[in-house]
């Protein structure tokens, strides 16, 4: 979880915004904007870990479909004729339990089985690594959906070939991947460029119709249907 502070430098006294992290015992912050002051890095003990409970909490409250147009999605279900969808990286299923509500038969896989246990909506989640996991449940599904989850992964590439493995011919894949200005997250192993997702898109098979969002904005939400098994070798970036 993010969330944007005050802080006053300890070094110039300053008041700097800084971006931090609280996630468990997962923190950062982030430098001080160049030139605006002395470019000290506030450390890490200004922010507080949280405990396993708090971090249950906070993560149940979080609201579903956070960064993405909700509206924008569901017509892209209405027009797609969506009835099952997985969400990739569901945490304690805040998606899943939306999608519940609006009349879907929705699901959900996450790494982290104390999610699970922390969802009201446990008996939809499974646990497994999405890397790994070419296969749930249920599958395969009308649409994918995963909101900030392939910039935390090491092998994105054999995640995107695993959900076109989920998806039914024509299904539809929705993602979300965070701006430029949360590459220096902890937790995150890259922020993908636009040119960047539309290779791995490409090369997994994944036929990108639309996206919304800046880079250097708010992050990007990408649109994409099943065309194809996908390349067994990855070509060059175009």
């Amino acid at each position: 979880m993010t969330s944007q502070r005050r802080y006053p430098c300890g070094n110039c006294r300053r008041i700097v915004r800084a971006v931090q992290v609280r996630y468990g015992e997962s923190r950062t912050t982030r430098p001080l904007p160049p030139g605006g002051s002395c470019g000290k890095t506030l450390p890490h003990t200004l922010v507080e870990p949280l405990t396993l409970p708090e971090s249950r909490e906070k993560l149940s409250n979080r609201r579903a479909f956070k960064r993405v147009d909700e509206k924008r999605v569901l017509r892209a279900f209405a027009d797609g004729d969506v009835r099952s969808v997985l969400d990739v990286g569901c945490g304690v299923g805040n998606t899943v339990a939306r999608l519940r509500e609006l009349g879907f038969d929705a699901w959900g896989v996450t790494i982290n089985p104390d999610e699970i246990a922390a969802s009201k909506v446990a008996d939809r989640l499974f646990a497994g690594d999405i890397q790994a996991t070419r296969s749930v449940p249920h599958a395969p599904f009308d649409a994918i959906v995963s909101l900030d989850c392939l910039e935390h992964l090491e092998n994105p590439l054999a995640a995107l070939r695993n959900i076109n493995a989920m998806l039914r011919d024509g299904g539809l894949f929705i993602c979300y991947i965070p701006p430029e200005k949360w590459i220096e997250c902890d937790y995150h192993v890259i922020v993908y460029t636009p040119r960047q997702m539309r290779w791995l898109l490409n090369l997994s098979g994944l036929r990108l119709t639309d996206c919304r969002g800046r880079y250097r904005g708010k992050g990007v939400t990408y649109y994409c249907v099943k065309e194809s098994a996908g390349q067994l070798e990855p070509g060059p970036m175009r």
